[in-house]
């Protein structure tokens, strides 16, 4: 009867990890001009091709961005708003944080991790996140002509997911 309930019990432990499908990835909130827009939905569209920042990947504790909104915005989030929490206003910074915390729909039902605020401008581009708690998180670098453009965005991104780690639960 013992070994039974062995073999029943590594049954159990063995099947219950098969089970496991892995980390849940980010879900976030795309925030910027037309051209950053565009630029991002290329990286994502061909994401397994570009990176190659695995060392930095490996740090973060979610698997990449899973989901990622660019063209519908949450009721709630303007460009006033927006500016002001750029500024940092602390109170627009909790608005924001709030609508995201709390949005619902058949993909996210837990709310987004945070936002993403990208910049692009000639050579130099700009990652601000926004996480469900804490400040904001600038990454900014020069885009050197010798390495692959979307190289180098799977770097600002994974540098600026960092803090949704705070708080991230998979």
């Amino acid at each position: 009867m013992k070994s039974f309930k062995l073999i029943m019990f590594f049954f159990i432990l063995l099947s219950s990890f098969s089970g496991y499908s892995g980390e849940r990835g980010y879900f976030v909130f795309v925030w910027g001009d037309d051209i950053s827009k565009k630029t991002f939905i290329e990286y994502r569209e061909n994401s397994n091709e570009y990176i190659k920042n695995k060392e930095c990947w490996a740090k973060r504790y979610g698997d990449g961005i899973s989901i990622a909104y660019v063209n519908l915005v949450p009721n709630g989030i303007n460009i006033e708003l927006v500016n002001r929490a750029l500024s940092g206003d602390a109170s627009s910074i909790s608005q924001i944080q709030y609508i995201l915390k709390n949005y619902r729909d058949d993909q996210i039902t837990h709310g987004f991790d945070g936002m993403l605020i990208m910049k692009e401008n000639n050579n130099m581009m700009s990652v601000l996140s926004i996480p469900l708690y804490g400040s904001l998180n600038k990454v900014q670098q020069e885009y050197k002509a010798n390495i692959n453009k979307y190289e180098f965005i799977d770097k600002l991104l994974c540098e600026s997911l960092s803090p949704f780690d705070r708080h991230f639960i998979p």
